[in-house]
């Protein structure tokens, strides 16, 4: 069945991996409906509940901190009994002996959202605002096996690891956990033990702070366990609060994200990097800052090397005050439709395409595995980037560098769209001749549209399942029928291209000046090594790339 399996490391994955999962549940097709062109199975495993019925549920694995969870209950109506029973009903899988020492803690009762208590009841549900969602699973539609969902009490952290945000924290939380359960065995094994052809595992972490550190050790582990299977990690960006600003185009070092959204006036440096004039905070805001770029330079420095791809998925600084929920549908967009060749059903012919395979476009040689992802919204008046809307909005990044000199080595896109807005697609803006592009390339069409779910914030809103999206300013009416799914037309592009090393070029220099000097000369000297492989080739560019 060529299934994926799924591991989701913290808040943020998990934000990211719910508007995913919305998603996916969306698929579902009943009845006399028309067969869904995509394969459940790849992302969906069958069960038995508690009362011996049939359960259909996600193959993920999903990590975070007990308070992270929110209202969402470990123990859901489909099962009765986890601890010290059979969960699934379902002889030898997903029994794992639970740990020797239990302890109890007690918290107050977080109170039902709205959103869950009509899902629950089958009623209508309220339309979401920021203000309403409190955790990620406050937007959920599905339910998850108990064994998938993986609460880590915060008092296993030291005092040194408070406030998990460093590289370090999370490594010492993963091998202290892992030295009292093994956690690929407890947690994964019987997921993979499931699969009769599994096609690979895609991996979501934040990687800026102490989930970085944690993704790192636990990517370690994975390749030791499962040898040459596919592994693509999605590096996410945080928001709100000075993440690592890694364009939906390319993932340029920018140092422009604005003071006054988080709170500090006008009160601020400038600094040239690139040629272009940018604005950095005050101290304290540019070592937390700086901070969040060493991790992510640790990040692509330990894991890239171990995985098949590696993808950097960050959002425009400018829109760092806006709300996880936001932020994390935007990834979870990119991400979403960038994959969809891989659970395609076969019967789609060309446009299906495994994880390994998409890998081989990209990567033929295995020399490069940090991909550029970036995303194209259709409207009534054409194509539209993301980025082009973002800009209208005044969140878009300052350009970093003519495209003129980025070399696409490889690159694939994947273009989803009604046939209304078929010709728009075509006509847009990329080099329609595939004969004339320099690199690998291929194309993968499907009439699938995005769904825009209840639980999916307004960045665009519809009016009818045929109407293209306008922007977040125009808020729908409360008279529209809510039975009509809107969607939306995509063209989403995943490359390989000489702008990574331009990336790799600015974490080095961060890393030169805020590293310990124990570990500074095996990160820099790595990112320079990774860095080779992504020059762009030109005569004479060699010594003027990297700072020796």
């Amino acid at each position: 069945m060529h299934e994926i399996i799924t591991l989701q490391l913290g808040s943020q994955a998990n934000y990211v991996g719910t508007h995913f999962w919305n998603t996916q549940e969306s698929y579902f097709t009943y009845g006399s409906q028309e067969e869904s062109p995509i394969d459940h199975d790849i992302h969906f495993r069958a069960g038995i509940g508690a009362d011996g019925s049939d359960t259909y549920l996600p193959r993920a694995v999903i990590y975070d901190f007990k308070a992270g969870f929110g209202t969402l209950r470990r123990v859901n109506e489909l099962y009765e009994v986890v601890e010290g029973g059979n969960a699934s009903g379902n002889g030898n899988v997903w029994t794992n002996t639970p740990s020797t020492q239990t302890q109890t803690h007690t918290q107050p009762a977080i109170p039902a959202h709205p959103y869950q208590l009509a899902l629950s009841r089958g009623l209508p549900t309220p339309r979401l605002q920021p203000s309403d969602i409190r955790y990620w699973s406050d937007y959920n539609r599905i339910y998850h096996h108990p064994r998938s969902l993986i609460q880590i009490y915060e008092t296993e952290l030291g005092p040194e690891q408070r406030g998990f945000d460093t590289w370090s924290a999370g490594e010492d939380l993963f091998r202290q956990l892992d030295s009292e359960d093994d956690l690929f065995d407890r947690d994964v094994r019987p997921v993979v033990e499931e699969c009769d052809q599994m096609q690979g595992v895609q991996l979501l972490a934040g990687v800026e702070g102490g989930w970085g550190g944690f993704a790192a050790r636990y990517v370690e582990r994975l390749r030791d366990e499962l040898g040459k299977t596919g592994m693509w990690v999605w590096a996410l960006g945080e928001g709100g609060g000075g993440g690592t600003a890694v364009s939906l185009f390319f993932p340029f070092l920018q140092f422009d994200f604005s003071c006054e959204a988080l709170g500090q006036g006008d009160r601020y440096i400038a600094w040239k990097e690139s040629n272009r004039k940018t604005n950095i905070p005050l101290p304290n805001m540019q070592t937390a800052r700086a901070n969040k770029l060493v991790n992510s330079a640790r990040a692509l420095h330990e894991i890239s090397p171990a995985v098949s791809m590696y993808i950097p998925l960050s959002l425009p600084s400018q829109i760092y005050s806006h709300h996880p929920w936001h932020t994390s549908a935007i990834q979870a967009l990119t991400l979403e439709t960038l994959t969809l060749p891989s659970r395609l059903r076969r019967s789609q012919g060309i446009n299906a395409a495994s994880l390994s395979e998409l890998a081989v476009v990209l990567n033929p040689s295995d020399e490069r595995k940090i991909a550029q992802a970036r995303v194209q919204v259709m409207d009534v008046d054409g194509p539209r980037t993301l980025s082009a809307l973002l800009q209208e909005w005044n969140l878009a990044p300052s350009p970093t560098a003519a495209e003129g000199d980025v070399r696409v080595f490889a690159e694939y896109d994947v273009r989803r769209a009604r046939d209304e807005d078929e010709d728009q697609i075509r006509g847009n803006g990329h080099n329609n001749d595939d004969d004339e592009r320099e690199g690998n390339y291929r194309r993968f069409n499907t009439p699938l549209p995005f769904p825009f779910l209840d639980s999916f914030p307004p960045l665009f809103t519809t009016t009818s399942n045929n109407q293209a999206p306008s922007s977040q300013h125009q808020q729908p009416t409360d008279t529209q029928d809510p039975s009509q799914q809107a969607t939306l037309s995509l063209l989403a592009t995943l490359s390989i291209t000489s702008a990574t090393s331009t990336w790799l070029k600015s974490l080095e220099r961060v890393a030169r000046t805020r590293v310990a000097a124990e570990e500074r000369e095996e990160l820099v000297n790595g990112l320079m090594e990774i860095g080779e492989a992504y020059r762009a080739g030109f005569e004479g560019d060699e010594e003027a790339e990297w700072d020796l």
